[in-house]
């Protein structure tokens, strides 16, 4: 495995976070997607967020809990990951 480097993982999510901020949800998810084999398991955290978040915004519940399933595995406290679980879904 290639681990994606810092800079390039914040620009990745920086530029997934701008397509999210222009309705771009789909590209967003891509975006990351395709580039998540190459991260380190810290780096998936925040890519498995960004993909939740991307994926509330477009309505795509199946995607969200699967992002939350797979985030829960590294960090079951984050507070998205415990508010889905919990049946919490923010609006």
């Amino acid at each position: 495995m290639l681990d994606i480097d810092s800079t390039e993982l914040r620009h990745l999510l920086g530029t997934a976070a701008i397509l999210r901020g222009q309705g771009k949800y789909e590209d967003a998810s891509k975006l990351v997607e395709g580039r998540i084999g190459e991260m380190n398991d810290e780096a998936k955290q925040a890519a498995y967020l960004q993909l939740i978040y991307s994926n509330l915004e477009c309505g795509n519940r199946k995607k969200v809990k699967s992002y939350v399933d797979l985030l829960a595995e590294y960090d079951p406290n984050i507070p998205t990951v415990k508010k889905i679980k919990s049946g919490q879904w923010p609006t």
